[in-house]
């Protein structure tokens, strides 16, 4: 029985929504994201041989979009067992086997708004002030303040110095910040653990006499629909209760509207490159 070591490079799709996790795809970014892992082979008979591999792959994208800065993070380690059936004794094959790990997407957004706002200002219209004002004196009555006395006023007027008065006030724009601590939004797509395979490859017959041997790869892995968990914390959600409510419903609904949306991306294309060495 042979057994091969396979230092391996794993490449996933530029997918489109249509077939796989949109939330991959935020964390691949383009999709141009690879991964060295390892495989051992094993050969049963002239057809069917079977191959035991692993990976840990991990992806970051930050993404940021107006005054809201996000990041997907992607983590990925798993234990792969496929069983690889040569029709024609010769290169080409089927494959079917599964995928056993994890396979969790961290989502996490805060705003960084930081603005300074224009300043406003008002115009006095001068034209609209008397140029003095006067009143009429007489006796003031202070019984009411529980003084018995009683206050004579004289008449007064007061001239209004126009050059004084400004042209026009302006009011300072308010410096307005919000960052993590006021508020973000945090969560994770878990997928399942156990991701059943089936694909077509090309590499070397089971039997084949080379040292140096190939593998391609092409196939799907279906992760069915994820579990979603969002939570949303921050000053601004804790401020007063009935706010932290009205938030947590929104965030609660949210949550089952993208359950809902994403739950039928369940499929992701697999494509992966190899050479192995016979010992």
């Amino acid at each position: 029985m042979k057994y091969v070591v396979c230092v391996s490079v794993v490449l996933f799709l530029n997918y489109s929504e249509a077939f796989a996790a949109p939330f991959v795809e935020h964390v691949l970014h383009k999709g141009d994201s690879e991964i060295v892992g390892w495989e051992v082979r094993s050969v049963i008979n002239r057809n069917i041989a079977y191959r035991i591999s692993g990976q840990d792959r991990t992806g970051l994208h930050r993404k940021e979009k107006d005054f809201l800065q996000s990041a997907f993070r992607l983590d990925n380690k798993a234990v792969s067992t496929l069983i690889d059936w040569h029709p024609l004794r010769g290169s080409f094959r089927t494959t079917i086997g599964v995928f056993v790990g994890t396979n969790d997407i961290d989502l996490y957004a805060a705003p960084d708004f930081n603005r300074k706002y224009d300043d406003v200002t008002f115009k006095i219209d001068k034209s609209g002030i008397p140029d003095s004002f006067s009143f009429e004196g007489g006796e003031l009555d202070l019984s009411q303040l529980g003084i018995d006395e009683k206050v004579t006023l004289e008449s007064a007027s007061v001239d209004v110095d126009k050059e004084k008065i400004p042209d026009q006030v302006v009011l300072e724009g308010p410096q307005v910040s919000i960052d993590e601590q006021d508020i973000n939004i945090s969560g994770v797509a878990r997928y399942k653990s156990f991701a059943p395979y089936f694909g077509i490859g090309w590499g070397n017959s089971p039997y084949s006499k080379s040292r140096l041997r190939y593998s391609v790869d092409i196939g799907v892995i279906y992760y069915g629909k994820p579990d979603l968990d969002i939570t949303l914390d921050g000053k601004i959600v804790h401020i007063h209760p009935l706010i932290t409510a009205e938030l947590n419903d929104y965030v609660a609904g949210r949550e089952q509207e993208l359950q809902q949306k994403y739950s039928k991306y369940k499929l992701m294309p697999f494509l992966s490159f190899g050479l192995s060495l016979t010992f």
